[in-house]
């Protein structure tokens, strides 16, 4: 398979019977650049799965290694070599759960650049702007 951008991957055929014959489209695609590097192999797209199967489950949880498992399978556009026609799909057809379960771990490492950036942009609105940069 050759790489695909989100915009001109289509549901493969398995995938529309499972939804009604309708595409399903993953609005975050449209918001997202090529993959950073070549896109994975379908063997290679299953090891990428299993280990944030393994991740998901049991003594995988720690947090860490679920965090860099879904990184993982997100920047190698895993869904793309295993047939699925978006994100949304892969994780619930792969592992039974939404997306946004799925990156809930990614979300709580973002948390602490989110805050910083509210912390100086409060600072810039109550010192002003000709006061900064701030340090924190």
């Amino acid at each position: 398979m050759g790489v695909m951008s989100p915009s001109t991957h289509r549901v493969a055929s398995g995938h529309a019977e499972h939804y009604g014959g309708k595409e399903k489209h993953d609005q975050d695609q449209d918001n997202i650049a090529e993959p950073a590097r070549p896109l994975l192999r379908a063997a290679q797209a299953h090891e990428v799965s299993d280990g944030l199967s393994e991740a998901m489950d049991g003594v995988g949880r720690f947090l860490p290694v679920r965090i860099a498992r879904v990184h993982d399978a997100h920047a190698a556009w895993t869904w793309l070599p295993l047939d699925h026609p978006s994100r949304a799909v892969y994780y619930e057809v792969e592992f039974g759960i939404s997306r946004a379960l799925a990156y809930q771990p990614l979300d709580v490492t973002h948390a602490p650049a989110r805050r910083r950036s509210y912390a100086e942009a409060f600072i810039v609105h109550r010192l002003g702007a000709s006061r900064g940069p701030f340090p924190l």
